[in-house]
């Protein structure tokens, strides 16, 4: 007898949430299961991985089990991938993965079992069970092939070799790299581009600071480290390649500039991502932001505290910041915002208002709440 699976028509989402997968594998499995299941799973998903793409090809795996009775996707399949690849460069055990999708279906599985009738639940589970299966035992195979790969890399051997170093150890006169001068660290990533695009877009912004000598390090599948180096200190506008993003430090000399370098980079990058924005990310322009989100908590409340009902208007926040920034220059700020300065004095005027105070007052804390609102966004606005 046919399973009857149609009650699952009736699943419709609550909220609209902006998928993080790509469009051609959303595609897929809406064609398989219907928009509004596919809908339904990505507002479902949680944070049980680091990259929201595969905590979303995890739930869309569930649905199409329990809307098949089995997982058939090829691009599910290379979602698994990506997750093996970057686990096993990060050293996750493939227990944490494996159990990280079973917390994944037992979600889906309650959420649905709430809507089912008993036949329906009791279908339900099955499908849920046998879809489990099939996706652990094949996330538990590729993570095998690819931790044999990465273990017999020479690619392994080198971060090794360069942590080591980061983390105070020996090695510095094994890595082909003179670390007595000044180093520029970059951090470049990109997801969808290979390793040879990564270490283009390295190699380009090394050349563009100058730096006459280069040492490239695989850290991950989707990530690259670079150092570049000269003889003075490094400084340069960096140049950008299309989807691939560059964070990079400040230029420092020596041993201990070899690995502060790379620590503000590795910042930035944090940054980065964090805010979405496009990059280069600098750490030189994002420092007080970074002294900011190591508690974001508490940044956040010294926002809203500073800003109060200023903090849900974009426009004034924005036009009050570029008047700050030019040291309440109205002819500076109105050219830098392409308005007439009436426009700004009037905006400002609005700004304090909301404020309910003078700008002056606590200019400097509020200088700072507007930039940090500025860089992190939502993450401090709420």
């Amino acid at each position: 007898m046919t399973a009857d699976r149609s009650w699952l028509d009736e699943v419709r989402p609550h909220t609209a949430t902006e998928p993080a997968g790509r469009p051609e594998l959303l595609e897929e499995v809406a064609g398989v299961i219907g928009d509004d299941l596919v809908q339904w799973g990505v507002a479902l998903r949680a944070d049980e991985f680091d990259d929201a793409r595969v905590a979303e090809a995890v739930v869309l795996s569930a649905l199409l089990a329990v809307r098949t009775g089995e997982v058939v996707s090829e691009r599910l399949t290379v979602e698994a991938d990506l997750a093996t690849r970057t686990a096993v460069a990060r050293g996750v055990a493939v227990e944490t993965i494996v159990q990280a999708v079973q917390r994944t279906y037992a979600v889906v599985a309650r959420e649905l079992a709430s809507r089912a009738t008993a036949p329906q639940a009791h279908q339900l589970m099955s499908d849920l069970f046998s879809g489990l299966d099939q996706l652990s035992t094949t996330l538990i195979a590729q993570f095998a092939a690819e931790r044999e790969r990465w273990l017999r890399s020479a690619a392994f051997a080198r971060r090794e070799l360069v942590e080591s170093v980061l983390n105070g150890g020996h090695g510095a006169d094994r890595l082909g790299y003179d670390l007595t001068r000044h180093h520029l660290a970059l951090v470049v990533w990109a997801d969808g581009h290979s390793a040879r695009d990564l270490e283009t877009a390295a190699v380009n912004a090394l050349v563009a600071a100058g730096c006459t000598a280069r040492l490239l390090v695989a850290a991950r599948p989707s990530e690259l480290w670079a150092w570049g180096s000269r003889t003075t200190p490094v400084r340069a506008e960096l140049p950008c390649t299309p989807g691939v993003h560059v964070a990079t430090g400040l230029p420092a000399e020596g041993v201990a500039g070899f690995r502060s370098s790379h620590r503000q980079a590795v910042r930035a990058r944090e940054l980065a991502r964090l805010t979405q924005r496009p990059g280069p990310h600098a750490y030189e322009d994002l420092a007080l932001s970074a002294l900011a989100a190591e508690n974001l908590d508490a940044a956040a409340e010294f926002v809203r505290h500073e800003l109060g009902p200023l903090a849900a208007n974009a426009d004034l926040r924005h036009t009050l910041k570029v008047y700050l920034d030019h040291d309440r220059g109205l002819s500076a700020a109105a050219a830098d915002l392409h308005v007439a300065k009436n426009t700004v004095l009037y905006r400002v005027r609005k700004a304090e208002q909301l404020l309910a105070r003078p700008i002056r007052t606590g200019r400097l804390r509020l200088h700072v709440a507007l930039h940090l609102a500025d860089e992190l966004g939502p993450a401090v606005l709420g």
